[in-house]
């Protein structure tokens, strides 16, 4: 049985980098159930075109009680950090209806490329996604092999965060931890140690008892923010590509500045080594590059890759960003403390401060 990709969206409108994202995904994997769960239909139409089920999401009574924004901003970007993580429980809520589909839950800027190796996941008996960090995984891709595996994984998710509150991926990692049941995808291939980020000393988040089941690795955030950037909503506007801070910080495992990186003809990427070339079977694009996450995929990874990579670049600015984050801001009364944020004003600041 082929395994279903689920993309969800819980909020108002579905951004459009999400429904381009489908279409291409769509395109790739022809012969994939893809399936999307959300608070309002998009149109019939191009549910048909691109032949896609809709599931109507439907809030957790459970999860509704128990959740609180506590240390987070409420009104970050509509209820950011209350859906990042009710998302999560939308693959029980699919897999009610069809309780035998293994499911692969695609963040909504994660792509996949042609060689994804959809066999060696469905082998998977055990709920898995991603480590980002010593301190936190992420969810860029959520394997589940059944309906049961999905209502456990709920019910701990809510009596985990419950426990400790937290972001999904702080929930994430400590669900991890304390539960053999659930398994990391690999970030990096253990045979390829040179590529790990020289800033850390503990490998032991990161391992995964997956590794040797796939000869590539999956991008957990890293990759995908080397080569197209960080989102621009976090830049005020500008895209922002090749910055080390993540690496440097000592943040994520791996070091894309180390890697080269190749596209085939077929459209997949590789990490170049000395003596082979490694698959990368998805890329989280947290630029939210429009081209990227949509059928001119393949010419706008050409053209990203084909940038130097010896210094932090600027390849994009979206005045439309930047007008939102003011407009969002004056909305919520923190317009100075935004103002403040911005470089030049954080630096000059600085500077008359320290006089």
């Amino acid at each position: 049985m082929m395994s279903t990709l689920l993309f969800v969206h819980i909020g108002t409108h579905y951004p459009k980098y999400l429904l381009r994202n489908i279409e291409r995904t769509r395109k790739l994997f022809k012969n994939h159930k893809i399936a999307l769960v959300g608070n309002a239909s998009p149109e019939h139409r191009w549910l048909k075109n691109y032949d896609i089920y809709f599931k109507r999401h439907e809030n957790n009574s459970v999860f509704d009680a128990q959740f609180s924004f506590g240390e987070f901003e409420k009104n970050f970007r509509s209820g950011y950090w209350r859906y990042t993580l009710e998302r999560l429980l939308a693959l029980e809520l699919y897999h009610r209806d069809f309780p035998d589909e293994k499911l692969i839950h695609l963040e909504s800027d994660v792509i996949i490329f042609p060689n994804f190796p959809f066999e060696k996941m469905n082998d998977l008996s055990r709920v898995t996604w991603m480590n980002h960090s010593s301190t936190a995984d992420i969810a860029s891709i959520v394997f589940s092999p059944s309906w049961l595996s999905s209502k456990d994984f709920s019910s701990q998710l809510i009596e985990e965060y419950s426990n400790g509150g937290g972001s999904d991926m702080d929930v994430l990692l400590r669900l991890r931890m304390k539960n053999s049941q659930y398994a990391i995808l690999p970030t990096l291939n253990e045979a390829n140690l040179n590529l790990f980020n020289t800033q850390l000393e503990n490998l032991a988040y990161f391992s995964s008892s997956e590794t040797s089941r796939f000869r590539g690795i999956f991008d957990a955030l890293g990759i995908g923010m080397w080569i197209s950037g960080v989102d621009p909503r976090n830049k005020f506007g500008f895209t922002v590509i090749h910055a080390r801070e993540l690496i440097d910080n000592g943040i994520i495992f791996i070091d894309p500045s180390k890697m080269i990186f190749h596209l085939s003809k077929e459209g997949n990427l590789f990490v170049q080594t000395l003596d082979d070339r490694i698959p990368i079977y998805n890329l989280h694009v947290h630029s939210k590059d429009r081209d990227l996450l949509s059928i001119k995929w393949k010419a706008r990874m050409e053209k990203l890759l084909a940038k130097k990579k010896s210094k932090k670049k600027i390849i994009g600015f979206s005045p439309l960003i930047l007008y939102g984050l003011i407009k969002s801001n004056i909305k919520n009364r923190s317009l100075t403390n935004f103002v403040l944020q911005i470089p030049v004003v954080r630096k000059t600041k600085s500077r008359y401060s320290s006089r």
